[in-house]
């Protein structure tokens, strides 16, 4: 068994080492920003940490290996960026037996309508519509997940990508694969995982052809309950972005109580620079109806602090 995951953890990083090679003339360009985009609301409040713990539908985005042995789930994901720019996910997983689930996804950013202006008048200062532009990005999902043994699980997935800009269209394929592992010993309650994500040929613009935001991601957690008495869980995660040859680190933590029914969140993310990089939110669930609610607020660049919600309902 340890011979599999050495030689997971291998072809992970000869992968990543390779499309190093092929991007290193990107001048650290990428493109379908859509595939960092991620889902639910849980990760985005601890900062993106927690690739080596994360479970359920939302596993489909972050490390396919997190919903290998879950039952069946489905969440919806809606965050309002900016103005008309909004985006949305919906990822469900199904059991299919004893060793196997399967899991499908959509994603989608919709960036509305803007009008098309020129300036007119007799000294050009006038602006006068043409017309309008829009665009949208979708994003189709679809993976499997198993467990190796009890400790290891491993998962797959592939994506259809589809960017539209205006009249300009681009479409393609991308493939992420992960890995996790859980201690048996009660002694070292701890979890970790690996992932390559967004592997995959250029994109083609017309004649020109972009590139993929290639990422390889290692992560660990470790849950304080059995050593403090408090349900307490942190994260951290190492990120290293190969189209801009750029490491990144995340960090987060939860902490649940009544009952593990309210759930508080605080992260850092290493490649934000504004607001200092710091993540927050909260999650509410009710037991008995199967179903959670999670919140994120997160800065994003030159948009600000912007708000991400979350549904999850366990079958």
């Amino acid at each position: 068994m340890k011979n599999i995951l050495k030689l997971f953890l291998s072809a992970c990083l000869i992968a990543a080492l390779s499309a190093g090679g092929v991007y290193a003339g990107s001048g650290g360009e990428a493109t379908a920003q859509v595939l960092e985009m991620g889902a639910g609301a849980v990760l985005p409040a601890m900062g993106g940490a927690g690739q080596g713990s994360v479970r359920g539908a939302a596993a489909l985005s972050y490390n396919p290996a997190g919903f290998a042995d879950v039952g069946n789930e489905l969440e919806f994901t809606y965050q309002k960026i900016v103005e008309d720019i909004n985006y949305g996910n919906f990822d469900y997983v199904q059991k299919y037996n004893d060793n196997l689930n399967w899991a499908a996804g959509l994603r989608y950013i919709s960036y509305g309508s803007e009008d098309e202006t020129v300036w007119s008048g007799v000294t050009g200062s006038d602006l006068d519509k043409t017309g309008s532009f829009s665009g949208s990005d979708i994003v189709l999902s679809g993976g499997v997940a198993g467990r190796i043994d009890r400790d290891i699980s491993w998962g797959a997935a592939a994506r259809l990508i589809r960017l539209e800009i205006d009249d300009e269209d681009a479409v393609g394929v991308s493939f992420d694969a992960g890995m996790q592992w859980k201690s048996s010993d009660e002694s070292l309650p701890v979890m970790a995982g690996i992932v390559l994500q967004n592997a995959g040929p250029k994109l083609k613009f017309d004649k020109k052809k972009e590139d993929l935001p290639l990422l390889a991601k290692a992560g660990g957690s470790l849950f304080l309950d059995q050593l403090v008495g408090h349900d307490i869980t942190l994260h951290m995660d190492v990120e290293y972005q190969v189209p801009d040859s750029e490491t990144f680190l995340r960090t987060g933590g939860e902490w649940r109580f009544y009952e593990k029914m309210v759930a508080l969140r605080l992260g850092y993310d290493g490649s934000l620079d504004v607001d200092d990089g710091l993540t927050y939110g909260l999650g509410i669930y009710v037991p008995d109806s199967n179903m959670s609610f999670d919140y994120a607020l997160v800065p994003y660049g030159d948009f600000g602090t912007v708000h991400r919600m979350a549904f999850n309902y366990r079958l």
